[in-house]
């Protein structure tokens, strides 16, 4: 069953997917080491575990739902969900080879699809003949299946798509079958474009029925569309695929290529009945896509954006209303796909920033999002170069490696420019109009709340847990310590009081955060060989290019703190070489950079910010309290800072940041100069490309280095780390809420990403755990179940951990080491 809504349920209360076996042999069979697939490639597979036997006759229903519980003593649960259209499931001996696989149609709601008789998947057959299976009359979880359900012939294995050539015919196939009465008629229902239905005879061989679209129709760029249709001799009528209401897919199809559009890029072919959908600021329905071999019908299209509405070129928005249909790469599927235009960008237009940040993001270990670069085609014609990025959702969590289940914990995403920022006076029930939620339906009032006491404990008003240990337990460091280090290299200046997302991971109680809208990254306020703005000088002024950006000394929006009339007085900042405000410093420069980099940060980080009044509003406020509590917390701050500095010694002397933009331009070059051509944008992906490695990523390089670095004006960021360094281990417990204690007695912050645990557990460390200095870091067995304990080291002590191991951890005597990044091991228990 594909569509369980009411007919079993789980262990948590939940109604997911189900598949039945039924043994019908006269002895009993052990299911260890079999496997489920939901592949007829075998890609994807899920295991039985040792213990699970059925006996002669027996029947077991395994649930589909994504879980992956193998325990025998429970439900079943396999790691993948079934397609909610139609698909296949197949079963696997523990050799690889094929006990039975069967495709299935597409199923109504709480309908079941099996053998007549039997059950849904049979162990003793090998029979892969559609005949023997229908859609039941009603499901029987346990029992024997019921008759067919009243209705039309089935049909199965109907032809999706085609490797379409102008000029010639295209073969559409489908097996059909009688259920209840003899068969009838089976034709082929077609239409090119959006034209009349013709309906074709279909020529049978046995259970196999075809028919060819006219080769006359298929031309360069052509839109057709099919499905089959069943009748038998008492006029009951089937067709596939089923299309039962509006939301679901009305034909199979394929869309011409066009051998004269030459693309350099993946191609996304999309076709409306209305060829200003993509321009509309409501979905319009009516439309079809064709990616990466897969065709999609009866979508909605749209306009996304705010400031982006009057773009002369669209961002755009395709949804399903089907699920997650849309495989845009190979284990990615999602259920909207959002296309960025980049019609504009900060300086120079690039035509790629999005994507190439999200790819700069993802090889410095930030939990990012998937997208690329697509050549796009409407209704047959090319439309331009965009960007697919990919929607947030428990998907990318669970790519992550989050536990959502069984229920996901809240994911909130940012919607104010000025009031989402986790100021600590928002009240839960105004959180609505600020906050967006994804993994809860409706505004949940207890995740309201979760997100109201996480704001007030960034502030310090968290009761009996000062700020300074507070991070410690509520923040999720590692994730976001290194997210904020990679934002500051690369200076992305649009991100303080919105386009991030916080979730809230259910098992740790732990806070993360994700960026999203990207495309102010490599922040720069000029055209190429400009000079800086006079009032957003993104760049070349300290409120923005501090290394302290979205603190309350540093706020988003424009302020008259940064003294940049009384320093642009004094000091030449168009010299060659584009010197930074301190390049030729004098006594002068450096007061004056000192003074413009008031962090405001109280004398005391504890202090109960929640007592000094409201929060500030305005320009002032377009801070984010959880970049600048870890910013006042003087043992998070220097985890942040090493962190910028391991990021900035990988990607800056390396050239490997340079070689990342330059393979993607070279990339997009072609297609972004035919698209500046296609929109008449003024932008040119050269002077962008010129832009980004002769002026932003050079001047950021000097900044960091030279400004912010040891010995400059403003010294934060610390000199690189030591290639060798101590650690040891220190405590070690067992059980549940057990650790193994890594002690750093290095007078400074020590970066150990990629480092591993190895021996009796296995571990990870995530990019950005940095141990403070003089420190220790608890690698536990379970995070919430750490702090939850009632001894030390505790919730509540500043201790830091990460987790969760991989393995048993039996105490004295458990053989663990701690392995480099190198394959060094540096200590043993």
């Amino acid at each position: 069953m594909t569509d369980n809504k009411a007919t079993i349920k789980d262990e948590d209360g939940a109604s997911p997917d189900w598949v039945e076996l039924h043994n019908t042999g006269s002895s009993a069979v052990s299911l260890a080491g079999w496997k489920l697939t939901d592949s007829p490639d075998g890609a994807d597979t899920w295991a039985f575990p040792p213990g699970v036997s059925l006996a002669p006759g027996q029947y077991a229903y395994i649930f589909c739902s994504g879980k992956n519980r193998n325990s025998p003593s429970s439900p079943l649960h396999t790691s993948f969900k079934l397609s909610s259209q139609d698909g296949y499931i197949g079963l696997l001996k523990p050799d690889g080879s094929l006990a039975q696989g069967l495709e299935f149609p597409e199923m109504p709601t709480d309908v079941s699809f099996g053998s007549i008789g039997g059950a849904g998947v049979v162990l003793a057959a090998e029979d892969r003949s559609p005949a023997q299976y229908a859609l039941l009359a009603a499901p029987t979880p346990g029992k024997d299946n019921t008759g067919p359900r009243p209705g039309g012939p089935l049909i199965v294995g109907t032809t999706r798509t085609a490797a379409a050539t102008p000029g010639s015919a295209i073969s559409v196939e489908a097996q059909v079958t009688a259920q209840q009465n003899p068969l009838g008629s089976v034709e082929l229902v077609y239409v090119a474009g959006y034209g009349a239905e013709t309906a074709v005879p279909m020529t049978a061989s046995g259970p196999t029925y075809s028919a060819s679209f006219p080769a006359t129709a298929v031309t360069p760029g052509a839109l057709l569309r099919w499905y089959v249709r069943a009748t038998d001799s008492q006029g009951g009528t089937s067709r596939d695929p089923a299309f039962v209401d509006d939301k679901e897919r009305q034909y199979y199809g394929v869309i011409v290529p066009d051998p004269s559009d030459a693309a350099s890029l993946p191609v996304l072919e999309l076709y409306c009945a209305d060829e200003k959908a993509p321009f509309s600021k409501d979905l319009v329905p009516g439309c079809s896509l064709q990616y990466n071999g897969s065709f999609y019908d009866n979508l909605l299209v749209g306009r996304r954006g705010v400031t982006s509405l009057n773009w002369p070129k669209p961002k755009i928005k395709i949804d399903s209303k089907q699920g997650k249909i849309f495989e845009m790469e190979p284990g990615l599927k999602v259920g909207e796909i959002n296309l960025n235009s980049e019609w504009q960008e900060p300086g120079e237009n690039t035509f790629m920033r999005e994507p190439l940040v999200w790819e700069v993001f993802k090889q410095m270990g930030v939990q990012s999002l998937e997208s690329f670069n697509l050549h796009m085609r409407l209704n047959g014609k090319y439309f331009g170069k965009f960007a697919f990025v990919e929607q947030m959702d428990e998907g990318s969590l669970k790519r992550w490696g989050y536990s959502v289940e069984p229920q996901a914990g809240p994911l909130w995403k940012s919607l104010s420019g000025e009031y989402s920022n986790l100021r600590w006076d928002i009240a839960p029930e105004a959180v609505q109009f600020y906050w967006k939620q994804y993994t809860v339906k409706g505004n949940n009032a207890s995740d309201a709340q979760a997100l109201v006491d996480f704001s007030r404990g960034l502030a310090g008003g968290a009761p009996g847990n000062p700020r300074s240990k507070y991070l410690f337990d509520a923040v999720n460091l590692p994730q976001v310590v290194n997210h904020m280090a990679a934002q500051t290299l690369i200076l992305n200046q649009d991100r303080c009081t919105k386009n991030f997302y916080i979730y809230r991971d259910a098992p740790s109680g732990q806070w993360s955060m994700f960026p999203y809208d990207v495309e102010s990254g490599f922040s720069i306020d000029r055209g190429l060989g400009g000079k800086p703005a006079p009032d957003y000088c993104i760049l070349d002024c300290e409120q923005w290019n501090s290394p302290l950006y979205c603190d309350r000394g540093h706020p988003q929006d424009l302020t008259v703190r940064t003294p940049w009339a009384l320093i642009s007085a004094q000091y030449d900042l168009y010299s060659t070489g584009r010197k930074l405000l301190a390049g030729n410093s004098g006594g002068a420069a450096r007061s004056l950079l000192q003074a413009a980099n008031y962090s405001g940060l109280p004398a005391d980080p504890d202090l109960d910010l929640t007592t000094l009044g409201p929060t500030p509003t305005g320009a002032p406020g377009t801070f984010n309290y959880l970049i600048d509590s870890i910013l006042a917390v003087p043992r998070t701050r220097d985890m942040y800072f090493r962190r910028l500095r391991t990021l900035m010694d990988a990607f800056y002397p390396t050239g490997r940041l340079q070689s990342i933009v330059s393979v993607m331009h070279q990339q997009i070059r072609d297609e972004a100069k035919r698209d500046a051509a296609q929109w008449s944008n003024p932008g040119d992906p050269d002077r962008g490309f010129q832009q980004l490695v002769q002026e932003q990523m050079p001047i950021r390089r000097k900044q960091l280095y030279e400004t912010y670095g040891p010995g400059g004006p403003n010294p934060l960021i610390p000199d690189a780390q030591a290639g060798s360094f101590q650690l040891a281990f220190g405590r070690l417990e067992p059980g549940a809420s057990g650790f193994v204690e890594i002690r750093s007695p290095n007078g400074f912050a020590a970066d150990i990403s990629g480092y591993r645990l190895q021996g009796a557990v296995k571990f990870t460390f995530a990019a950005g755990t940095v141990i403070p200095a003089n420190d220790s870091i608890f690698a536990a067995v379970d995070v919430g179940a750490f702090l939850k304990r009632t001894v030390s080291p505790k919730a509540g002590e500043g201790a830091f951990v990460v987790g969760n191991l991989d393995g048993r951890l039996l105490g004295v005597g458990a053989s663990v080491q701690l392995v480099d990044g190198r394959g060094t091991i540096l200590a043993s228990t």
